[in-house]
């Protein structure tokens, strides 16, 4: 092999070395005192060709292989190269299906056992009870504001003396954990994530050292304030805590269902049903 020819594979193997590393290239390259001929081959699994970006996900079935011929003077090089495509994540409910005022006409399963296994004092319980569990004539309101994967619930019961126990919330999916107050001014970590592209699935996490306090604000009037600045001064939303139930909020036919599984708490699975208000 001539000194020129040598210097020109050299460069050659030089820069598809760079492509590799930058873009997912992948060949192999020999000795070029081995007189050998080049063949193409992998050497390493592709890089990303995005930066990472909360709107994308890998589509792990688009890898397809094309092969490029490269000639340098005589020397002909064969490369394979392997395409991962990146598809655009698109927020559930198509981006602003959840917004709207939903008032709940129904529930499903022991409610009572629920709110026992997330920790609500027998008292609070039994208010609920009374209250038909927002399914009766104080009826439980949530009016979302839905902005792609940003977020916004506000809870209320339609009924005289009852606006103590509404709150708002706000939150943007897929962002991880995060801290959020809730009724009576307690602190709470969740986690939401699009669990498919019609199903809002919410992890409700209460910090250790709130965990046995967070309810007496509920019907109570107490806020428990010793309890939620402990919490946050020793614990942070990315560290999350434990798990008290997991919401799933999906579509069916014209009614917005609230699936609540207090399973982590060792209660039961339970159900609201919700339908557009006027």
């Amino acid at each position: 092999m001539g000194a020129s020819r040598l210097l020109r594979l050299t460069l050659l193997c030089t820069c598809l070395a760079g492509l590799q590393n930058s873009f997912g290239f992948a060949f192999t390259c020999p000795s070029p005192s081995s007189g050998a001929r080049i063949r193409p081959g992998v050497s390493k699994t592709p890089k990303r060709l995005y930066a990472h970006d909360a709107r994308y996900v890998d589509n792990a079935n688009s890898q397809a292989p094309a092969r490029l011929a490269l000639v340098v003077g005589s020397v002909s090089l064969s490369v394979l190269v392997l395409r991962r495509s990146r598809v655009l994540r698109l927020a559930g409910f198509g981006g602003g299906g959840l917004s709207g005022k939903w008032g709940c006409y129904k529930t499903e399963g022991d409610i009572d056992a629920y709110w026992k296994a997330a920790g609500l004092p027998w008292l609070a319980r039994k208010g609920l009870q009374l209250m038909d569990w927002g399914a009766g004539k104080n009826q439980n309101v949530r009016e979302f504001t839905q902005k792609e994967d940003d977020i916004q619930m506000e809870y209320s019961f339609q009924g005289p003396g009852l606006g103590g126990l509404g709150f708002t919330e706000k939150y943007k999916v897929g962002d991880g954990i995060q801290e959020i107050t809730r009724m009576g001014g307690a602190k709470i970590y969740v986690e939401p994530v699009w669990e498919s592209d019609s199903i809002l699935r919410i992890t409700n996490m209460s910090p250790a050292k709130q965990t046995q306090g967070w309810t007496k604000s509920v019907l109570g009037g107490s806020k428990d304030e010793e309890a939620n600045r402990d919490a946050s001064t020793n614990e942070t939303a990315a560290e999350g805590g434990e798990v008290i139930d997991v919401h799933r909020f999906y579509l069916e036919q014209d009614s917005l269902i609230l699936e609540a599984d207090s399973s982590p708490s060792g209660g039961p699975v339970v159900k609201w049903f919700l339908q557009k208000l006027d």
